[in-house]
């Protein structure tokens, strides 16, 4: 495989040699950033759009409404009831420090928290949260989906946000809040002031949480709300605890600091609401049994991976691979999802039935929100489906899977169109291809990480055949002809050969042997060329039926670009097959080479040639399975 690679772009400039050359790229440039400027105008909302708080109409604040205030608020009712469950200590990773703020396992997860449980708590308190509206893009957002959105996104429990507004500024409770409470809702007024408004005082809060869990491995100092005071970190924290003083620090004194610390108020207050936060979850939900299905109509290439190591949208010059490996082609370092190369008119679907927790406007800071679709799948899974062009479902939404979400786009932070694709468990981002490693996963042992597990129905997990019908590169049934073949590390079963492609020898046309007849000179001889080399893989099937045929191309850069018609020939109980297959499209997923019907007295094959339309192209000759289909 060979795609595209920024360190190329040096080499690319030192090619234009000509003064021509650069005059005609520098023209180029200019008038592609102008009608990128045109069309980033045209299709943003003005800049004051965003964030713009306004109140729906709400019935005058009565003395009943204060009383109220000083009760707790009404159990959430359960929006998916989760079965098969198992204590989550057991299943979840967390810092072996006591949680002095809040428990690790309950700083990310926590069922239930949908946009409807949420606006019911908010409705039961006098606070004017409740009526609030957010505009972001081209919606208008109530409290509680910007503040499950930011949950979601940031791998955050949202009653943590809630609490943090009424911690500083009473915002849950508060009938009459003044316009600075509103606009200082955290009391962060750091960074020239940027993050000021109820919209940005959450984004900024959210943004913190994360990146507290992110970088507390090395961090040394807390930054204090003046920006030349910093102090040591108190000793003991775990790192969701940690997360939070961080948040806390920023908008306080160290003394103010120390004081919430020894009294114990931010616990206090968010125990007054929901529970004790340093308590961890009980039962939740087990990890779950493959379930998913690719999430486009379509199948198409991909251009990102999970980074083992560590997805948190932020560089530390490593990527691990779900193949163990530390990787430097691959894209991209700190992704917390799979991106998939797909353009607009193309149908983004559900990779599973489930919920529709949130469907709206994300105002991730690019200058146009992204457009996204979450689902609650009801067994402490979600998908996440962002940069979306356009949203196709609403609220609430019950929903099959394969049924359309929305069309992809490149909405929010991304660089051209394609669907970013995130699945989480208990809250935590989790690769749903899983771990194919021997060697131990970085994510899984991290304090807010989680194991990851082949999560996909549609297709076997190629680290783990288990009794699937599979002839692999080294078993008995496979064979091949002589041909310059090499090897790559990885593929299912952990083998995978490839070679380059050859254009099919030719033989003279009758025009051509004739004129050169008429012109008295000898006849043009094809190129010579390498006789073809062949693959072969070959088995019994144990009994009749209709079976599902698929190869396992893998994603490996090896200096030639992947065969786009690679020539398979498949033998079934009803004669011979031709299937061409995009190999580009398919690398790191199983090609489907058909269904067909197979008898155990003939032997299934499927043979490969090294000949297509292009020449020097890879070649990827991996395993092969046959799935029964009934």
């Amino acid at each position: 495989m060979q795609r595209f690679n920024p360190k190329r772009y040096f080499d690319l400039r030192n090619r234009l040699q000509s003064d021509q050359q650069r005059l005609w790229a520098l023209f180029s440039t200019l008038i592609i950033s102008l009608l990128l400027t045109t069309l980033v105008l045209r299709i943003a909302p003005p800049a004051t759009e965003t964030g713009r708080l306004i109140f729906r109409p709400v019935d005058s604040v009565t003395e009943d409404d204060r009383t109220q205030a000083e009760q707790p608020p009404p159990t959430l009712p359960p929006a998916i009831e989760p079965q098969n469950l198992v204590d989550a200590s057991a299943i979840l990773p967390r810092s072996a420090e006591a949680p002095t703020i809040i428990d690790d396992i309950r700083f990310t997860s926590e069922q239930n928290l949908t946009v409807a449980n949420i606006q019911t708590l908010l409705d039961a308190q006098p606070g004017t949260l409740k009526a609030a509206l957010v505009t972001v893009g081209d919606r208008n957002l109530s409290l509680a989906e910007v503040v499950v959105g930011q949950a979601y996104l940031y791998s955050l429990n949202p009653k943590l946000l809630l609490a943090l507004l009424e911690f500083q500024q009473g915002l849950l409770t508060n009938p009459t809040p003044n316009p600075d409470q509103l606009d200082w809702a955290m009391k962060y007024q750091g960074e020239d002031e940027k993050w000021r408004g109820l919209h940005g005082q959450i984004r900024w809060a959210a943004r913190e949480l994360r990146r507290g869990v992110r970088d507390f491995a090395y961090v040394t100092e807390l930054q204090y709300r003046d920006k030349d005071v910093k102090g040591p970190i108190p000793a003991g924290l775990n790192p969701s605890s940690y997360a939070v003083i961080r948040v806390l620090a920023q908008t306080m004194t160290p003394e103010e600091l120390a004081k919430v610390l020894s009294d114990g108020s931010f616990v206090a207050t968010y125990s007054k609401f929901f529970e004790d936060p340093r308590q961890t979850l009980g039962q939740v939900p087990a990890p779950a049994t493959p379930f998913l299905r690719w999430p486009l109509r379509n199948v198409t290439y991909i251009t990102s991976f999970f980074d083992h190591e560590y997805p948190f949208l932020t560089p530390n010059q490593s990527l691990v691979s779900w193949w163990g490996r530390r990787e430097t082609e691959l894209s991209y370092d700190g992704h917390d999802g799979w991106d998939y190369g797909a353009r607009p008119p193309e149908a983004v679907v559900a990779a599973a039935d489930g919920t529709v927790v949130w469907a709206s406007n994300s105002d991730d800071g690019c200058g146009v929100p992204a457009k996204g679709v979450v689902l609650d799948h009801g067994n402490g899974y979600r998908t996440l489906y962002w940069h979306l062009s356009e949203i196709s479902v609403e609220l609430g939404q019950s929903i099959k899977g394969g049924e359309q979400l929305g069309i992809v786009g490149s909405t929010g932070c991304a660089i051209g169109p394609h669907l970013h694709f995130q699945t989480q468990y208990l809250g935590r981002n989790t690769d749903p291809y899983g771990w194919c490693s021997s060697e131990p996963d970085p994510w899984s042992s991290y304090p807010v990480g989680t194991a990851s597990r082949w999560l996909w129905a549609d297709r076997p997990n190629p680290c783990d055949l288990g009794q699937t019908i599979a002839v692999r590169p080294s078993d008995q049934g496979f064979s091949r002809s002589e041909g310059n073949w090499q090897n790559a590390p990885i593929g299912a079963g952990g083998e995978t050969l490839w070679i380059t492609s050859q254009i099919p020898i030719t033989t003279t046309e009758t025009l051509t042997d004739t004129m050169s007849d008429l012109a008295g000179v000898a006849t043009p001889q094809p190129t010579p060329s390498q006789p073809p080399s062949t693959a072969t893989w070959q088995t019994s099937i144990p009994s009749a039926g209709r079976y599902r045929v698929l190869t396992y191309i893998p994603y490996y850069y090896n200096g030639h670009d992947d065969a786009v018609a690679a020539h398979y020939v498949i033998e079934h109980a009803e004669g011979r097959s031709d299937v061409v297959v995009n190999q580009f499209v398919y690398a790191n997923e199983w090609a489907d080479l058909g269904t067909y019907t197979f008898d155990p007295s003939k032997p299934a094959k499927v043979e490969l040639s090294n000949e297509t339309s292009m020449a020097d192209q890879g070649i990827w000759v991996g395993t092969t399975v046959w799935l029964p289909a009934d």
